[in-house]
């Protein structure tokens, strides 16, 4: 013979089963999970570099400056001293500072960045170096924003360009 289960047990039974089926829409309208319904794109940096180059005809080198910007703030002015076995037909050269002069800027400054491997050099200008030699104003002239970078570089002869992503 079968013992019978007595009425309030299975009832009880029932409504606590019941609290796994009732519980989740619940929590799920109270408890919003934090990540759905957010469907903004993630914000991508807005990054510039601009690109100037300048030839010495009588010293025979190429000066290369590309100063990146990251959201409208420089980050890095790299700048490169190449020497050329010739001078490249059709470039003009007009200079009023001697590469020789602006190197040894460089080089006299404070914990700079200055890397030579071959013919090329390369000279590195960021935040650091800047604070590292607050009392050099014409130091400043290679860490400016963009539109007056540009001005600089074109007054002393370079030509740029500005590439954007």
């Amino acid at each position: 013979m079968k013992k019978e289960k007595s009425p309030i047990l299975v009832i009880a039974c029932i409504l606590f089963l019941s609290i796994f089926i009732v519980l989740p829409p619940v929590f799920r309208s109270y408890i919003p999970d934090s990540d759905v319904g957010i469907d903004s794109p993630p914000v991508q940096d807005k990054i510039q570099v601009l690109k100037c180059n300048k030839y010495f005809k009588e010293e025979l080198f190429k000066v290369s400056s590309s100063v990146k910007y990251r959201n409208d703030l420089i980050e890095v002015n790299t700048i490169t001293y190449e020497k050329l076995e010739k001078f490249p037909e059709g470039v003009s050269s007009n200079t009023s500072v001697t590469v020789e002069e602006e190197y040894n800027m460089f080089k006299s400054l404070n914990n700079i960045d200055i890397s030579t491997e071959g013919k090329i050099t390369i000279v590195k200008v960021d935040q650091d170096l800047i604070d590292n030699n607050s009392d050099d104003s014409n130091l400043l002239n290679y860490y400016q924003s963009l539109e007056n970078q540009k001005v600089y570089y074109e007054d002393m002869g370079y030509t740029c360009n500005i590439l954007k992503s």
